[in-house]
């Protein structure tokens, strides 16, 4: 990907910073706000005694940015055997912001065994003056299909996150989305007809607040001379610094996974307003409800491998499985432009973090036991 610095960019920032000081001293205010996101994860997927006999790939990714309004979108995909291979990227700047994203997915099978990766990165940066709006997504998926199921099987699950919030002044920045599921459907193989479906993984998060970040695998910062591809050290621990608002989420409670386990925090105006860690989980410690919504916990209890069994849960063997796995991830940044469409589009981000708030008051207001995803 052709990537332009956040060094570069800021000076480019503060040359119009200056321009605009000389023109007017007394308005000129400076303002920033940058949102980044790094999902990854390496798998195998064990089928057990039936091989994969379908395998697909799809990477995609859409960036904008304002003002004047640019846009561009990037989409491949790929259905080959025994490997496969989808990417893409895509970029855009403007006058006070810039967006970039690409994704990756990259899978092979080996007998009865599917490897592979997928991959989802992007940033959005906006700066006044001028003041600008800027959005980054992309997304990367492996599907796998397996026609005369068994019931029983495994899957091996390395995540790797990174995800930060910076900025300052008048600036609004947040990672809306933030996903890494393991998706299955069991269909009828005569009629096509679903006859059960779910999410043996999901890992969500979502988060604003200038500061936050969400590092899983990795422990460090932005780094200014390479912006939206940071490069954090090694770090074995899940790190979680949600200054404002934030929600983060490990589901393994399908009924399919034998081992399951529950982990969500949430948390409002940086302190925390729910904690669960139950199941496979229940050694976990997460902060309490009141206290600062940061926590550091070892990789040693996060281990996401599962055994599955839909033994008892389909009516024959005689039935097509199919598995999606996949992540994918969203950025935005605004910095209002008084007087303009701009200040549009930053109202309707901010209605973004307004509706991350309520989730967040909604989450486990009622809710005392797990519940299924999917």
């Amino acid at each position: 990907m052709n990537t332009r610095t956040l060094a570069t960019i800021l000076g480019t920032a503060l040359s119009a910073t200056t321009m605009a000081l000389q023109a007017n001293p007394t308005s000129a205010q400076t303002a920033f706000g940058y949102a980044s996101y790094y999902v990854q994860h390496s798998f195998g997927v064990n089928f057990g005694g039936n091989a994969p006999n379908l395998l697909g790939a799809v990477a995609f990714g859409n960036d904008l940015c304002f003002n004047p309004f640019t846009s561009a979108t990037y989409f491949d995909s790929d259905i080959a055997f025994p490997s496969v291979t989808a990417a893409g990227a895509a970029g855009v700047f403007c006058q006070g912001a810039s967006a970039e994203s690409s994704s990756i997915a990259t899978g092979s099978v080996a007998g009865n065994v599917l490897t592979g990766t997928t991959l989802a990165k992007g940033y959005a940066f906006a700066f006044a003056p001028p003041g600008g709006f800027a959005r980054a997504r992309s997304a990367a998926a492996l599907t796998a299909g397996q026609l005369g199921i068994n019931p029983r099987g495994q899957i091996f699950w390395r995540p790797l996150f990174w995800s930060y919030v910076s900025g300052e002044g008048s600036a609004f920045a947040a990672i809306p989305r933030l996903r890494d599921p393991i998706a299955y459907t069991i269909t009828d193989p005569t009629t096509g007809d679903i006859l059960l479906q779910g999410n043996l993984l999901n890992i969500s998060a979502e988060f604003d607040g200038f500061g936050s970040s969400l590092e899983w695998g990795f422990s460090g910062s932005p780094d200014s001379g390479n912006s939206g591809n940071e490069s954090p050290a090694p770090d074995d621990n899940l790190n979680i610094n949600f200054l404002n608002s934030g929600l983060f989420k490990i589901d393994l409670t399908d009924p399919a996974v034998s081992n399951p386990g529950l982990l969500d925090l949430a948390c409002e105006r940086g302190l925390v307003t729910a904690s669960i860690a139950s199941g496979r989980f229940s050694g976990v410690t997460l902060p309490s409800v009141g206290t600062s919504c940061a926590t550091s916990i070892p990789l040693s209890l996060l281990n996401l491998d599962s055994n599955y069994d839909f033994t008892g849960l389909i009516p024959t063997s005689e039935v097509n499985l199919g598995f999606d796995l996949g992540g994918d991830g969203e950025a935005v940044a605004s910095v209002p432009e008084p007087t303009s469409t701009l200040s549009i589009l930053s109202l309707g981000i901010l209605g973004a973090g307004a509706t991350l708030k309520r989730k967040v008051k909604r989450s486990h207001s009622t809710e005392k036991e797990p519940t299924n995803v999917g």
